[in-house]
């Protein structure tokens, strides 16, 4: 397949149903590669989503990516890259080029990837776009093409056993403490520049999308906060750190713990995108009665 002709094109809204087929066909032959159907619809509809599909010269759809505009930060995010194996060798770097911009405006001013680097993942990965992150075989092209690692994003996993019923998104109440932007984001202490920041706002809009976020701020820990998104049986957490020290790890066990006891999910995912002290990952499993699994994310940015 060296040399065949590859085209990409960005999909409008109402063609996101193609987008889904190509990726239900990458993921019969790459069950790394998981989508939720509902989920990704509803990505779909933030306005500031876009979804490229990318064919071969004979019409079959081989691939495509998804990115989000974080305007907040003023960046990109590339957060899917679903591509037929016999298609990654030739076409990857071809696929992210024809998706990505690559001239600094004043609303962008540079791209942001987070990949996983394991080369043996776990064996229940999280579907996209609970999971934000590309595969570690996109990682040597990315850095062909410019990006540099710039830090990293660890990810938690704590698996609880057979889950409960699952829990509608409105049994979590929105207690959101902070301003809705114009955008439908929700303004939190995210810096710009903290790891793998875009991916970390566009999980906080999807989840207020999806009517399931809940914004904690414990009483003994003012300078953090704890987002929480419960999707039926796996619940994702972001601890958020804006004072170091005015932050206490037991009260943000307490605030991660309480609702996993009440709504009981299958799994748990705690991702610190701050340097927090893995004191609190230890913290909350002792009281679930779990082992973490981890996972390390390379943070990847190309400046424009």
């Amino acid at each position: 397949m060296n040399g065949e002709m590859i085209y990409n094109r960005r999909l409008g809204r109402e063609e996101i149903g193609k987008w889904l087929d190509m990726a239900g066909a990458v993921t019969r032959v790459d069950p790394q590669l998981q989508c939720d159907r509902r989920l990704v619809e509803q990505l779909n509809s933030l306005p500031d989503a876009l979804f490229y599909l990318a064919s071969s010269a004979g019409g079959e759809s081989i691939g495509g990516a998804a990115l989000w505009r974080d305007h907040h930060g003023k960046g990109v995010g590339l957060v899917a890259l679903p591509l037929l194996p016999e298609y990654r060798e030739h076409a990857l770097t071809q696929v992210m080029k024809t998706s990505l911009p690559w001239f600094r405006t004043a609303t962008i001013r540079h791209v942001d990837v987070l990949v996983d680097t394991r080369h043996q993942p776990g064996a229940d990965p999280l579907p996209f776009p609970l999971a934000l992150e590309l595969p570690v075989w996109t990682l040597g092209p990315l850095t062909d093409i410019g990006f540099v690692r710039v830090g990293t994003v660890f990810r938690y996993s704590m698996f609880l056993g057979p889950s409960r019923p699952p829990v509608s998104a409105s049994a979590v109440s929105d207690s959101v403490h902070g301003r809705a932007g114009t955008d439908g984001a929700v303004q939190l202490p995210v810096p710009t520049d903290a790891p793998g920041a875009t991916q970390t706002r566009l999980a906080v809009s999807l989840a207020r999308a999806h009517g399931c976020l809940r914004v904690l701020t414990p009483g003994r820990s003012p300078g953090a906060s704890v987002v929480l998104a419960l999707y039926d049986d796996t619940l994702q957490v972001w601890t958020l750190v804006s004072d170091p020290d005015r932050t206490d790890e037991v009260a943000l066990a307490d605030a991660i713990a309480a609702p996993v006891l009440e709504h009981g999910p299958r799994r748990v995912d705690i991702v610190l995108a701050e340097a927090v002290d893995t004191a609190v990952v230890r913290s909350v499993a002792e009281r679930l009665e779990s082992r973490p699994v981890s996972s390390g994310l390379a943070h990847l940015r190309r400046v424009l």
